[in-house]
């Protein structure tokens, strides 16, 4: 895109506007936004046939007519079947289809979810088109890199090759639909294909052991096209070591943060499929059947309890997890919760973890900054608290801060460094 076409891309959102045509008071606005996505996906089908490219869709508000109409229940699974029918022609294509929604009220990102999540997309929620959010989302999608190239790629295709049996992925994917030798039986989210969550099993013929220094070999090969236009090759290679379920080099290996995440993607997934109780009753057990195996305890002895450091934060992440806005969906919106899954599935493990479990920063006069509980204790009366929920930011003023606040002090605070910008903050 050319620095014109840049221009006339941030000059687009102020030009959005409301139908202007009349309603009546009692009826929401007539909104085609089935019929239209459909249109585009056909004009590119025929114009440019297995070429990549991004489908924008400004929605501001549910749609109302036609094949993909969201306003009742009863539209539902219809509405779903043809959101997934397209990104399906989507997917074959190589087209990414990215909602940005500007509405207070519920425009059916739940019922058009299988638009961005198998293609990749993104999905953007805001309570207006005029929001900030909304459109810094837009411009940030035609950012370029130091050669002057769009910071995207498409069509991409993803392989995985290996001795073990692979069972699934969870993620932003549709399933190519392969038969091999490492197709696992057991089915893990979209079976027979792979994506940045994979998940194995380790196979080996009745009533043999694995033999020593034996090692697992992973193969993941990337085609896709680059903005440039140019069809790139990635071919990543890994091995690991085999254990026997008893050898201490897993307790050694084990890594928290991304267990936490490859869990929260499993349960989430479950969740789709069945919303009940069960899930968490599951993610329970799993939790009690990893502590049972790998922690220190004397029975009937609760102090005893002891995990290394390597556990030690895992059960902490379960706890939050199982209070998430990820599977306790009460107060929240059907398209909020589509919004917040989507999300999880699509951040690396750093961010998916603040979505799980917001970091807390407190800003003192004795200290540097520092990461403090989720609790009431860590208000202290000289501090500054800044949560970050990922999806939120929020600054807690003590009551002596307040005080300065109220009384124009606070630009003095600024003479700490690592508080100016907590400064600034305080004036957005």
């Amino acid at each position: 895109m050319s620095q014109q076409d840049f221009g006339a891309a941030s000059f687009l959102l102020p030009a959005l506007a409301h139908d202007p045509r009349p309603f009546a008071n009692d009826k929401r606005a007539l909104r085609c936004t089935g019929v239209a996505v459909s249109v585009v996906i056909g004009l590119l089908e025929t114009t440019f046939p297995n070429t990549g490219a991004h489908i924008v869709i400004f929605v501001g508000g549910p749609a109302m007519e036609g094949p993909g109409m969201v306003d009742s229940v009863k539209h539902y699974k219809s509405a779903v079947k043809f959101y997934e029918g397209l990104a399906k022609r989507s997917f074959n294509n190589g087209r990414t289809v990215d909602p940005f929604a500007g509405c207070l009220d519920q425009v059916g990102s739940l019922e058009m979810k299988s638009l961005p999540n198998s293609t990749d997309g993104v999905i953007v929620l805001s309570d207006s088109s005029a929001m900030s959010i909304f459109k810094q989302s837009f411009l940030c999608m035609f950012n370029k890199d130091d050669q002057d190239f769009l910071q995207m790629d498409f069509n991409a295709m993803f392989d995985a090759q290996a001795k073990l049996k692979i069972s699934g992925l969870i993620g932003h994917a549709i399933s190519a639909g392969k038969k091999s030798a490492c197709v696992g039986e057991t089915e893990i989210g979209i079976g027979q294909t792979t994506s940045a969550a994979i998940y194995f099993e380790t196979v080996t013929p009745a009533g043999q052991a694995l033999s020593p220094g034996s090692r697992g070999l992973i193969q993941f090969v990337t085609h896709y096209q680059h903005s440039s236009r140019w069809m790139c090759l990635c071919v990543i290679t890994i091995a690991r070591n085999f254990a026997e379920a008893s050898s201490p080099s897993i307790a050694s290996s084990f890594d928290q943060e991304a267990t936490t995440i490859l869990m929260a993607r499993i349960t989430v997934f479950k969740a789709e499929i069945d919303d009940s109780p069960d899930i968490l009753r599951w993610l329970d057990r799993t939790l009690i059947r990893l502590c049972q195996k790998f922690a220190d305890y004397r029975k009937e002895d609760t102090v005893s309890f002891r995990l290394t450091d390597n556990f030690s934060i895992y059960p902490q992440f379960m706890f939050r997890l199982r209070r998430s806005q990820f599977l306790q969906v009460f107060n929240n919106s059907p398209d909020e919760t589509a919004f917040y899954r989507h999300i999880l599935n699509e951040e690396a493990v750093n961010n998916s973890l603040i979505t799980i479990q917001p970091t807390l920063m407190s800003y003192t006069f004795d200290v540097e900054p520092q990461p403090v509980f989720l609790d009431s204790v860590s208000a202290k009366p000289d501090a500054i608290l800044l949560l970050d929920t990922f999806f939120h930011i929020l600054i807690f003023n003590s009551e002596t801060v307040a005080q300065w606040r109220k009384a124009g002090h606070l630009p003095l605070l600024q003479i700490w460094p690592h508080r100016a910008r907590v400064c600034q903050l305080q004036y957005v």
